[in-house]
């Protein structure tokens, strides 16, 4: 039995799914904490409640009943003292001074598992590992897509990377189309396929997208959309500079930029130069970071509180 569900127990708690949250520091993240746990309060479930300090340290209360003009009647094992605490006096930490603790935050919530929690939980095993098929994840989506809503960061770079599998899985033919034109320098085919299905690009390698922008560029008609669509799929200046020397340019500099974007000047006439200017901001520096594991305590904990 994991600690939050022995602590209900303790709390004379039976019949309950018991699952943690980590309270943003928030007012909006707050509010939702408290309204979950009103919600069960009211519906007779004592709450579990564990307060933070900003430099470190946490302490465990329990919430015991609420009441519309007193607020939450709140325990403090250390203290030994009972006092309500009004919502306002909840998300400010003003039981801090009335328990004599030095935690001064709310930190964590532990209620009943969320809906969508429980349907997250029949695709992932104990241990963040997926347990159904790509499919099964992409069909589990599209029914309740507000399960995403209830993810850890582990799950939520599986899940993506499951809905990326079932998507190239549905454009194969497609897919297979733009790779064959990639590998014999056919740019006419190149153009279709990307013009037809931009979203194609996103399952291209950096290798895959650089030959087809070179292809592109020194082809026997110059698709300017095409290359547009190549250079707008890259998700941070890192890949877009790889891109381009994967073209064939180990030397990427002003000139290299100008060589394609003089290619596209129907609209954008210095595209990747502006792109990669340190000052645009609309295209971040790196790409996204892995997503990293989740400390689990006890079992489910998520870094914001869903709607």
């Amino acid at each position: 039995m994991d600690s939050a569900k022995a602590y209900q127990k303790r709390a004379g708690v039976t019949g309950t799914d018991p699952y943690q949250y980590n309270v943003p520091n928030t007012p909006e993240g707050k509010d939702k904490a408290i309204s979950a746990m009103q919600k069960d309060l009211e519906a007779g479930k004592a709450v579990p409640l564990g307060a933070k300090h900003e430099n470190g340290g946490g302490h465990a209360m329990l919430a015991q009943s609420y009441d519309p003009k007193k607020g939450f009647l709140i325990s403090d094992p250390m203290s030994g003292k009972t006092a309500w605490i009004s919502k306002d006096e909840l998300k400010d930490g003003k039981f801090k001074d009335k328990f004599g603790i030095p935690q001064d935050r709310l930190g964590t919530v532990t209620v009943d598992k969320p809906e969508g929690r429980k349907e997250v939980d029949k695709l992932f095993d104990g241990n963040e590992n997926l347990k159904v098929k790509p499919a099964e994840v992409a069909e589990a989506v599209k029914k309740n897509p507000e399960v995403l809503e209830h993810l850890t960061k582990t799950e939520r770079g599986m899940v993506d990377s499951a809905l990326k599998t079932v998507d190239a899985d549905a454009k194969k033919p497609e897919l297979d189309k733009l790779r064959k034109g990639i590998e014999k320098k056919d740019d006419e085919a190149v153009s279709r396929a990307i013009n037809y299905d931009p979203s194609l690009l996103s399952h291209l390698s950096e290798e895959e997208k650089g030959k087809a922008l070179e292809q592109l560029r020194g082809g026997s008609a110059t698709d300017v959309h095409a290359m547009q669509h190549i250079v707008r799929s890259c998700q941070s200046k890192m890949e877009l500079r790889n891109v381009l020397r994967q073209a064939g340019n180990k030397d990427i500099g002003q000139a290299t930029f100008h060589k394609y974007d003089k290619e596209m000047t129907a609209h954008h006439p210095y595209l990747i130069a502006d792109l990669l200017n340190p000052d645009n901001k609309n295209l971040p520096n790196d790409p996204p970071s892995p997503t990293p594991a989740v400390n689990h305590y006890p079992q489910h904990i998520v870094d914001t509180w869903p709607d």
